[in-house]
C-alpha cells in the first residue's frame, strides 16, 4: 500500500501476515536513495529482486 502524506512524502507499507503494517521511507542520503523501516534497518533503493527480496524478510 502506497500513501502519500499531506508533504507529499510518500511511505510503502507492507502488511505483514499477522496483519500488521511496516513503514517503508525513501530517504536521500549523499546522492543516494535509500529504502528504510527501522532505526537500524536500510537498504539502497535500487529496485532488483533482491532488494525486494530482502525488505519483504525483513518484514515477515
Amino acid at each position: 500500500m502506497l500513501v502519500v502524506r499531506g508533504r507529499g512524502e510518500p511511505v510503502l507499507y507492507l502488511v505483514r501476515a499477522d496483519g500488521r503494517k511496516v513503514a517503508i521511507l525513501a530517504v536521500q542520503q549523499g546522492g543516494t536513495w535509500l529504502f528504510v523501516w527501522g532505526p537500524n534497518t536500510g537498504i539502497r533503493a535500487d529496485w532488483s529482486p533482491g532488494l525486494i527480496r530482502t525488505i519483504a524478510q525483513a518484514a515477515a
